[in-house]
C-alpha cells in the first residue's frame, strides 16, 4: 500500500506536469499569435509605383501593399489594403483617385485615397496591357499566346462593361498611350514580320484607327506622349525616337540598349527611360540624355 507521503508526491507531480504542459501550450499559442514584421519597416513586399504631390506620397506594391506619406517620405504608413497578390499596372490620377489592375483580372478603384475600394474586372489575354485615361475610360489590349493579332477592348464605366473596339490581324501591340481622351496610340510590330514598325493612331476616342508611317524598321517597345503632339518611342534596336507633330514624323534622339523599357516624364522637359543596363534622364525634352547610376544587385521597374 502507498503511504500518505507517496500519494501526496504523486499528486503533486501530476499537478506540476499539468501546469508545465499548460504553460508551454499557452506560451506557444501566444507566440504564434504574436508574430509581427520586424525588418525592413514598415513592410517587405516588392514596390513598383511611386507618386508624389509636394510632401504627400503614394507607393503601390505587391501583396496588398499601399504606403502613404505626408512628410516627403520621412515616415511611411501602411494604408487600407484591397485584397490582391500581384499588381500588373497602376494608374494614379491624383491623391484621391487611382486604380490598380491586379491578378485574376480584378480592377481595384478608389476615389478617396484608399479609404474604400470598388472592385470590377478587366478583359485580358496572356499578359495584361491596359491604359486608363481616367477612372472611367480605359482600354485593354488582349494578347494571345503568340500575340499574333490585335484585339482591343474599351470601357467607359470603370471596367463594369467592356466593348470590342478594334481587331487587326496584321498587328502585334506592345504599348498603348492616350495623351487625352480623344487621341491615342498603339505601337508594336506587324504580325507577318514585315517592316516597318506598326503604329496606329485615333483622334476620336477609338472610333477609328489610322496606320502611320514611322520611318523605323524595328518593333516598337514603348510609346509615351508629354502632350497632344510631342511624344517618344523606343524600338527593339535600342534607338529612341521623338515626334513634335503628333507622330507624323520621327527623329532619332538617343540610344539606350535593345532591351529598353518604358518612359516617364514629370514635366515637358524632364523625363526618364529604362535602358538595357541603366536608366537615362533628360532635362531638355529629349534632346540629350544622361546615364543614371543604378545600385548593383537591385531590381528596378517602370
Amino acid at each position: 500500500l502507498l503511504s500518505f507521503n507517496n500519494i501526496f508526491h504523486l499528486v503533486m507531480k501530476k499537478i506540476v506536469y499539468t501546469f508545465l504542459l499548460l504553460s508551454i501550450t499557452t506560451s506557444y499559442f501566444y507566440a504564434q499569435q504574436g508574430w509581427f514584421w520586424q525588418n525592413p519597416l514598415p513592410q517587405g513586399n516588392a514596390l513598383g509605383y511611386v507618386n508624389f504631390w509636394s510632401n504627400d506620397g503614394l507607393i503601390i506594391g505587391q501583396c496588398s501593399t499601399i504606403l502613404k506619406t505626408s512628410n516627403n517620405g520621412l515616415n511611411w504608413n501602411l494604408y487600407n489594403l484591397p485584397a490582391y497578390n500581384f499588381v500588373h499596372q497602376a494608374f494614379v490620377f491624383d491623391q484621391n483617385n487611382f486604380l490598380i489592375a491586379a491578378d485574376n483580372n480584378l480592377l481595384k478603384k478608389t476615389t478617396n485615397g484608399g479609404v474604400s475600394w470598388i472592385t470590377s474586372e478587366y478583359v485580358t489575354g496572356v499578359t495584361p496591357l491596359l491604359f486608363f485615361i481616367n477612372l472611367n475610360t480605359g482600354y485593354s489590349v488582349v494578347k494571345t499566346v503568340f500575340n499574333s493579332s490585335l484585339v482591343l477592348y474599351k470601357t467607359t464605366n470603370g471596367g463594369n462593361n467592356w466593348s470590342l473596339n478594334i481587331t487587326d490581324t496584321s498587328s502585334r501591340i506592345y504599348s498603348i498611350y492616350f495623351p487625352n481622351e480623344s487621341t491615342g496610340y498603339l505601337a508594336g510590330s506587324r504580325s507577318n514580320g514585315s517592316l516597318p514598325t506598326k503604329l496606329l493612331k485615333t483622334t476620336n476616342g477609338g472610333n477609328t484607327w489610322d496606320s502611320l508611317f514611322t520611318g523605323t524598321i524595328r518593333n516598337a517597345n514603348s510609346i509615351y506622349f508629354t502632350n497632344d503632339i510631342t511624344g517618344f518611342m523606343n524600338v527593339s534596336s535600342g534607338r529612341v525616337y521623338k515626334t513634335t507633330n503628333g507622330a507624323a514624323s520621327w527623329d532619332s534622339c538617343a540610344y539606350v540598349g535593345s532591351n529598353s523599357g518604358g518612359f516617364y516624364f514629370i514635366n515637358s522637359s524632364t523625363g526618364f527611360i529604362r535602358g538595357e543596363y541603366a536608366a537615362y534622364k533628360t532635362t531638355s525634352s529629349g534632346t540629350s540624355w544622361t546615364t543614371l547610376s543604378i545600385p548593383s544587385g537591385n531590381f528596378f521597374y517602370d
